[in-house]
């Protein structure tokens, strides 16, 4: 059984080596055929350096470095370059906990895409009211409930990806939402559970008030033309 993580990484410095680190021991230790796929999004700080240096440490630890395209982008590269039977889908901003991905593996046999679900959230309150937002929107335009759509914490078959891929445009600010959608309308086996929601301790959140309208227009249009992509392939 393979396992590739897809971790987008901008400017995390200051905890890339914790996460790194708490990866490795947790899960990669554990799974011998798995590897962390670390897309660097075109960090401005030591980031990518450091993300070298462990990389030489760590044989299952695979750094890729591209320029800025944004969180959704960086999240699609690492797609189309995983490979393996399973795909685990994190962030890098040790903002999860990472002991909580066995919630999902041990649980893989019966189910096709298995999520977290954040019940208390330690987020500002732009990203909280961002995801009812979220929330509300699939739930007019796909008649789906989606607790928590978005979230960066997904163990998803290869074959859910390969399915839904060209239903994707490489301009998606969420490409993990759209399969969460697809996985749902498509009656995979979805499986939710929750997790440890942490305050975030380094980094800076890159939603912010005055970009959270614009962020959610586009977001909003994007989901509309998914829905009717679902439709067209009916």
């Amino acid at each position: 059984m393979s396992l590739d993580i897809i971790m987008p990484v901008y400017n995390e410095e200051g905890c890339i080596e914790e996460v790194i680190r708490g990866i490795q021991k947790e899960i990669l230790a554990e799974i011998p055929n798995s590897r962390l796929l670390v897309i660097d999004d075109g960090s401005k700080d030591k980031t990518a350096v450091l993300l070298d240096n462990l990389a030489s440490k760590y044989s299952q630890v695979v750094p890729f470095h591209k320029p800025n395209g944004g969180h959704g982008d960086a999240l699609l590269y690492g797609l189309f370059e995983a490979d393996a039977e399973w795909i685990f889908l994190m962030d890098s901003d040790n903002q999860i906990e990472i002991k909580d991905f066995w919630r999902l593996w041990n649980k893989r046999e019966r189910f096709d895409i298995l999520t977290g679900v954040r019940k208390v959230r330690h987020d500002p309150l732009s990203r909280r009211i961002l995801t009812r937002i979220v929330r509300m929107s699939i739930f007019l335009l796909f008649q789906t409930y989606l607790e928590d759509a978005n979230i960066p914490f997904k163990l998803i078959r290869r074959e859910i990806w390969e399915e839904c891929e060209n239903l994707i445009p490489r301009s998606s600010l969420a490409p993990s939402l759209f399969l969460a959608i697809a996985a749902k309308k498509r009656l995979f086996r979805y499986y939710t559970t929750s997790v440890t929601h942490l305050e975030r301790k380094t980094g800076v959140c890159s939603i912010r008030y005055f970009k959270l309208f614009r962020f959610c227009l586009k977001g909003f249009m994007q989901m509309i033309d998914f829905r009717l992509r679902l439709w067209l392939m009916k």
